[in-house]
């Protein structure tokens, strides 16, 4: 199979159009392509092989740059394996199996029975997304269980960073989704920031297999219950769920993880497993991430360590977990070597073996985000960009036109993909949303920048208009990438220019989504904002990735900063001196990280805010991760690696902080006492701290809280208050001085 199409070949242009679907979607859906109509016909009604149609559709979509294949809903039998490529979205009409019991876009995998891996049904490349699908096995029989490839594979390797998986059903998959998985010639794949939302289904196999990532992987609401095909009606052979319980208490695994660095999971169910979880033999180590509101029921094993699982960086690289449930009928936890695992709140039903599980009782159920929070929006009515797409001529002047146009009905301006320079700053009127080609989250990957990739030529001081305002209530950014081109650094002086805001807004109930900014400044400066909703925004930037001020109700989810966006990039297949002397990835450490962003960058900056959660989100080489000042805000899922080795992860002053489930590492790995910083009476809580080498001792913090307001679970802790501190002023942590 092969993985590369030349970027921007724009063989055929492809009109987007906005396309109505059966169930409700968060966003206006646009397609590119409509993979039934002409000249892909796809069969929608089952009966018909579409394999050769639907790839030729993401083939010529790649091939103009990128953007959205659209699967009207209907039936689509496959008897081959689907490649979504890089910077395409394969999207279906979607119905929440929880929701109603129709489906909307049907997959129909009529393929042959193979007790293999790979090559998976549907493989998901880098900056690709597969949503909104529902896939059925015809062939599958509970009476006698035939083996298949992954549904979902993420190969990593060429294909290496940031691919989604979203709003999907399995309706009986034997090996469900694989990150990866497989070893070739002694040698593992691996990825980077893969991204499962929403995907429910009965696995009978194995639910999710991740192994070797080298950043950090997001996934919320993933549900394994054999419920999804026992539910599914005789259409769909569904069998008696006592059924499908036999076979799965006997042979399946919800989870098979191992050697992944800092995910993030969050609402998580599994159950009628044999092994609810499995950790893998690792490479390098065991695991190090977190959960939030994870459900393991009616297993055999809830969580299962196998005995040789032992890595070298012990008690402070491990597992984190608030909120849940984990049962096992012959052992909950089953841990024995030498990493931590630290509860909170965790129901455990069943026996534990292993000397480092530490488990707390405290409620912290009320310590939990909005996991269907999202925006509102826009009308749908879709004006489309036409301007120069070689980033040889500006192409702001065009843009701005558009969203003047669009301010009359609201609705989506629609940059297609391309490269576009800006000369200047644009507006965003009220109830207009600018998008770019992606449907999902996207950046720059090693020889290949294609989708929507806005080059600024303007901006390069302080004083200068934000590039992008958000100029109106419900305005809205998506699926855009932004780059300072003229700011990458060229030596190791730590010198840059002082930008101006790349994206500003002092409206309300606005929105920026699947972005990515780099070498500016500040990324997004919020002021006076009340509903404000961000996801999925990935770069680097010098200051400050976030920073808001007098804000209320702020939603942050699923972000990451990390310079190694800065080098690996495609932008020596465009024709632009400016692109051409990027710095190289041998270089990071010495140009960026040491001079500049451990120094100056506080990933997130608040002054004078209000309900404001930061959810699933990471910062690599940064100098703090939140700079705080008299503001209220609730972190969950969230972590910084590579850090300072003498700045304090959380400067905090005033309001009110709650940190659930935290990941901090220093640069080196060995000097992390600078966790947090407190002043000006702020009240903060904190449960689940890991920081790699050294570990905190009581694993929960209590800072200026009173009697009054402790939560059930905290009086006996704070007893032993005056005791924390003078272990914290003498050190605080269990340092280990042996590094892996």
């Amino acid at each position: 199979m092969s993985f590369a199409l030349p970027c921007f070949a724009q063989e055929k242009e492809h009109k987007p159009l906005i396309v109505d679907t059966i169930y409700e979607t968060a966003d206006v859906v646009i397609a590119d392509i409509v993979a039934t109509e002409a000249p892909y016909n796809a069969d929608n009604s089952g009966k018909a092989d579409s394999t050769a149609a639907i790839q030729k559709a993401i083939d010529d979509c790649a091939a103009n740059g990128g953007g959205t294949v659209f699967l009207p809903a209907g039936k689509y039998r496959l008897t081959g394996n689907i490649y979504i490529r890089q910077f395409v979205t394969l999207r279906g009409d979607y119905q929440d199996p929880d929701v109603g019991k129709e489906y909307g876009t049907i997959i129909i995998a009529d393929v042959e029975s193979k007790d293999v891996m790979t090559p998976g049904l549907i493989t998901v490349g880098a900056s690709a997304g597969a949503v909104g699908l529902t896939v059925w096995y015809p062939n599958q029989d509970i009476n006698n269980v035939k083996p298949y490839p992954f549904t979902f594979y993420v190969k990593g390797n060429e294909d290496y960073m940031l691919h989604t998986i979203k709003d999907c059903t399995l309706i009986n998959s034997y090996r469900g989704i694989g990150a990866s998985a497989e070893c070739e010639n002694g040698i593992y794949e691996c990825h980077e920031m893969l991204t499962i939302e929403n995907v429910k289904g009965t696995c009978l196999f194995e639910g999710l297999n991740s192994y070797n990532s080298a950043d950090v992987d997001t996934i919320k609401t993933l549900y394994i219950d054999n419920k999804y095909w026992a539910q599914a009606g005789e259409e769909f052979n569904a069998p008696d769920e006592k059924a499908i319980d036999e076979y799965t208490r006997k042979n399946g695994c919800g989870f098979v993880i191992g050697d992944l660095e800092w995910p993030q999971f969050a609402d998580v169910k599994i159950s009628d497993m044999q092994y609810g979880m499995i950790f893998r033999k690792p490479m390098r180590y065991s695991y190090s991430g977190i959960f939030t509101d994870l459900y393991i029921t009616d297993c055999d094993y809830g969580i299962y360590a196998p005995e040789d699982i032992i890595v070298h960086r012990g008690l402070s690289w491990g597992t984190g977990i608030v909120n849940g449930v984990i049962e096992g009928e012959k052992y909950a936890i089953y841990h024995p070597g030498n990493t931590a695992m630290l509860l909170t709140n965790v129901q455990i039903e069943g026996k534990t073996k292993g000397s480092n599980i530490r488990s707390y009782k405290t409620d912290t159920s009320s310590f939990a985000p909005e996991y269907n929070r999202t925006y509102n929006k826009v009308e749908s009515f879709l004006y489309v960009v036409d301007a120069d797409k070689s980033g040889k001529t500006d192409a702001s002047s065009a843009v701005q036109e558009k969203l003047d146009e669009a301010a009359v009905t609201g609705g989506i301006v629609y940059l297609p993909a391309g490269l576009y320079r800006f000369d200047g700053p644009i507006k965003i009127p009220a109830g207009v949303e600018l998008r770019g080609s992606s449907s999902v989250a996207t950046r720059c990957q090693r020889d290949n920048s294609a989708g929507t990739l806005i080059i600024s030529y303007y901006g390069y001081d302080k004083s200068s208009e934000p590039l992008v305002t958000l100029d109106g209530d419900n305005a809205g950014l998506n699926g855009i990438r932004i780059d300072y081109a003229l700011n990458g650094p060229v030596d190791n002086s730590g010198k840059y220019a002082e930008t101006s805001p790349v994206v500003y807004s002092s409206a309300d109930d606005i929105y920026i989504t699947n972005c990515y900014i780099t070498l500016a400044s500040c990324g997004i400066k919020l002021e006076n904002v009340e509903n404000a909703f961000i996801k999925k925004i990935v770069g680097c930037c010098y200051e400050s990735m976030f920073d808001f001020e007098n804000c209320s109700n702020v939603f942050v989810e699923g972000c990451l900063q990390n310079a190694n966006t800065l080098p690996r990039n495609g932008f020596a297949k465009f024709d632009i001196p400016e692109l051409s002397n990027r710095i190289t990835e041998d270089k990071l450490f010495d140009y960026v990280f040491i001079p500049i962003t451990r120094i100056h960058t506080d990933f997130i900056k608040l002054v004078s805010c209000k309900e404001v959660t930061v959810f699933n989100t990471f910062i690599y080489g940064g100098k703090t991760f939140l700079n705080s000042v008299d503001s209220d805000v609730l972190l969950i899922n969230v972590g910084l690696d590579g850090s300072s080795k003498t700045e304090y992860g959380y400067i905090l002053s005033g309001g009110e902080v709650n940190l659930i489930n935290s990941m901090r590492s220093t640069s080196d790995g060995k000097s992390g006492y600078n966790f947090y910083t407190i002043e000006n009476n702020t009240k903060f809580r904190s449960y689940n701290s890991q920081v790699v080498d050294l570990l905190y001792r009581e694993h929960l913090v209590l800072e200026n809280i009173s009697k009054e307001d402790l939560l059930p679970g905290e009086k006996i802790y704070y007893s032993f208050s005056f005791f924390y501190k003078v272990q914290r002023y003498l050190g605080n942590l269990y340092v280990k001085t042996k590094q892996g």
